[in-house]
């Protein structure tokens, strides 16, 4: 009779060599990543600067304006009816340009998320440029930088 434990399964050494050490995968994938979310922080902070930074919008006029009430007036000031009232009109008013900027089309959005997004062909640029940083292959890059994702995403 055969014993069973000692026959097939995965054996110490068995399989293909590994091409790249984790070291590699992470100082490859890492500088991907780095280069790439400072594509997206960019993309981000241009967005931003274009819909909250526009002459248009006076949002941050208008909090100013309550925050320089000193507290101990500011309950006063919300029980007028005519000062809180042309407050919310203004903010209001100023929400709804926003909205309209944002290509937005319910008027009632008080919550604006702004999505960075990267160009098209940014990663295979990133990969070409640190491919020829490191003298690799822009396949091998790729290959690390998905290896290291995935490593990333099942950690």
């Amino acid at each position: 009779m055969s014993n069973s434990r000692n026959h097939g399964g995965k054996r110490k050494g068995a399989g293909r060599p590994r091409k790249w050490s984790f070291e590699d995968v992470l100082k490859i994938g890492q500088e991907c990543e780095v280069r790439f979310k400072a594509i997206l922080r960019a993309d981000y902070e241009a967005k931003k600067k274009t819909l909250i930074s526009n002459a248009v919008v006076e949002l941050k006029t208008h909090h100013d304006e309550v925050q320089s009430i000193p507290l101990e007036d500011r309950q006063e000031w919300l029980k007028d009816e005519a000062s809180r009232s042309q407050y919310m009109l203004d903010v209001g008013e100023e929400i709804e340009s926003i909205n309209s900027m944002a290509g937005i089309t319910e008027p009632t959005n008080r919550i604006f998320q702004i999505v960075g997004k990267a160009p098209k062909g940014t990663r295979s640029s990133i990969i070409k440029a640190i491919a020829e940083e490191y003298g690799l292959k822009t396949k091998q890059v790729d290959n690390l930088w998905q290896q290291y994702r995935r490593f990333e995403r099942d950690s």
